[in-house]
C-alpha cells in the first residue's frame, strides 16, 4: 500500500471491518521516525494511511518474543507483548518461508494532540492471522 496523507479526509472505518486492530505501543520513542514516515507537519491534526511491517526481534533484551512495527524501514514502535507472543509462531513461519508480514496502518494526531500514534489493521483472511477469529 503507497502510503498518502489523509489529514481532513473522512476515514472509511468499514473497510476495516474484516480485520483485527492491534495496538502499538513505544510511539513516544519513535516520534522522529513517525514524523518522518507519514510527512507530519510540526503541529495540528495529521493523519497517514500506510502499510506497516511486523519484524521479529528475538534478540530485543527485554522480550524474546518482541515484535518491532516498521514503516519504510524505520522502527516506529512494538507490537504490546500479549500481541507479540501469539503471532510469534506465524511470523517466524512468514520468515522463514521469505515472506514479509505486513498490514495496514494509520499514523495519526489528533488537532490538541502532541504526539503521533499508529494502529494497525490485520485482514482477518490474510497471510499474518490464516483466516482465525
Amino acid at each position: 500500500m503507497e502510503g498518502r496523507v489523509v489529514t481532513g479526509e473522512p476515514v472509511d472505518w468499514s473497510r476495516y471491518d474484516d480485520c483485527m486492530k492491534l495496538s502499538v505501543v513505544g510511539e513516544s520513542f519513535y516520534q522522529d521516525a513517525l514524523i518522518r514516515v507519514s510527512h507530519c507537519p510540526p503541529m495540528g491534526e495529521h493523519g497517514y494511511e500506510c502499510s506497516a511491517e511486523l519484524v521479529r526481534d528475538p534478540h530485543n533484551p527485554h522480550d524474546k518474543n518482541a515484535v518491532r512495527v516498521e514503516v519504510d524501514g524505520e522502527h516506529v514502535g512494538h507490537l504490546p507483548r500479549g500481541s507479540a507472543k501469539r503471532l510469534n509462531r506465524r511470523l517466524r513461519t512468514l520468515e522463514d518461508e521469505g515472506k514479509r508480514a505486513t498490514c495496514m496502518a494509520y499514523v495519526g494526531r489528533a488537532e490538541d494532540g502532541q504526539y503521533l500514534g499508529i494502529s494497525l489493521r490485520v485482514p482477518y483472511g490474510g497471510e499474518i492471522l490464516q483466516g482465525k477469529r
